[in-house]
């Protein structure tokens, strides 16, 4: 299978870099511009895997495998170094491009999210963008329009990828290994993210903990427990995604132990510890992000069951009976929309999630009186 088909639901995208690539008339630079969990990266590696590719992107070979896995010599992925990406990393991927690889070999610098890199490491990274090396392309992957510079902005192509349809969210599972039934359940639960209804798909646990946190909101009003227990389901989920974050690259960079000895050991441990370290931050902001997104789908649905009593539009349809028991008059879930908006909107800033929450949750049982 061509690496070209390993992306599900971005045709659109795929087709006109796959052309560009084919005809050798790829800019220096792209911007991708979409939410989370709609495939940037995955789109930026095929591209790399097609360039690094002695078939064009055939799917099989190493160099395609190495491109998706992020292992390949000639792909760097710069990511923030806690919350954003520093100059001293600009400067690094300087130094890196610097180093001829040979003739005709293509590398890509793939920057996720790109909105992170603080002003200073904007203008380093302009230098690059204004005067390309020969064979290099730059993926700056953002989720905010508007986010970067104008001067960023205006040196690269935007590419702009939309949410998911829940039809192909539906054809992801199921090639998942998932059912016809269970892939109609849990596609419209990601409102648009593939990698959310994947994670849900996969893990019982997290079911389990979708009920527990939905019977929580369901509750909330009548009990100030409830409201407790929400910061509290809360914050132990972000941890927890942290935590798993920050053990999967641990767990990859014990496979390659033998490096980590002689001269180069303390220099490879110190970039191990700092790549875990934004891995856990990542995570941390995702799962925020996440837990956000949840409450706003809670009262959009009992909005929309309000309005029409109809469960099939709902999109947190594993606990419908839940939603119908707790609906709220559309004033109300208009109110609890703005409140989870605002509290969206301050995530990011210098701000412990659970002091976001706290207020959030408080807000919401005071409309629920």
């Amino acid at each position: 299978m061509s690496i070209w088909d390993g992306v599900k639901g971005q045709s659109q995208v795929l087709g006109c870099l796959q052309t560009l690539v084919d005809s050798n008339r790829l800019s220096h630079a792209y911007m991708l511009l979409g939410p989370s969990g709609v495939g940037k990266r995955r789109v930026a590696k095929t591209v790399a895997a097609a360039l690094a590719c002695q078939n064009a992107g055939c799917g099989d070979c190493r160099e395609c495998k190495e491109a998706v896995s992020g292992s390949h010599r000639n792909i760097l992925t710069i990511e923030p170094s806690g919350r954003q990406i520093r100059i001293e990393q600009i400067r690094e991927t300087q130094r890196w491009l610097s180093i001829d690889p040979g003739r005709n070999t293509w590398r890509v610098v793939i920057i996720d999210p790109a909105e992170s890199m603080g002003s200073a490491a904007a203008n380093a990274l302009l230098k690059s963008l204004e005067e390309p090396p020969p064979n290099v392309v730059f993926f700056l992957l953002v989720e905010v329009d508007g986010a970067l510079p104008a001067t960023v902005r205006s040196r690269c192509q935007l590419l702009r990828m939309n949410l998911l349809p829940d039809k192909t969210i539906e054809e992801i599972l199921e090639s998942e290994g998932a059912s016809p039934a269970e892939a109609k359940k849990w596609a419209p639960t990601a409102a648009g993210h593939a990698d959310r209804a994947l994670a849900l798909f996969r893990d019982d646990e997290a079911k389990d903990w979708r009920e527990t946190f939905f019977s929580q909101l369901a509750s909330l009003g009548s009990s100030s427990a409830a409201r407790d227990r929400l910061v509290e389901l809360s914050t132990e989920y972000i941890s927890d995604r942290a935590s798993k974050a920050e053990s999967e690259v641990l767990d990859q960079a014990a496979e390659a132990e033998e490096f980590l000895k002689g001269a180069r050991g303390s220099g490879l441990k110190t970039q191990i510890k700092e790549n875990s370290s934004r891995a856990k931050d990542r995570a941390s902001s995702e799962a925020a992000v996440e837990i956000c997104d949840l409450v706003g789908s809670w009262y959009r649905d009992m909005a929309v069951f309000a309005e029409s009593a109809d469960v099939s539009t709902l999109r947190n349809q594993d606990v419908a009976g839940l939603v119908k028991g707790a609906a709220l008059n559309s004033a109300d879930s208009a109110g609890a929309l703005m409140a989870v908006a605002e509290a969206s909107g301050i995530l990011g800033y210098n701000v412990r999630e659970t002091e976001i929450f706290e207020s959030l949750f408080l807000r919401l049982s005071h409309l629920r009186r």
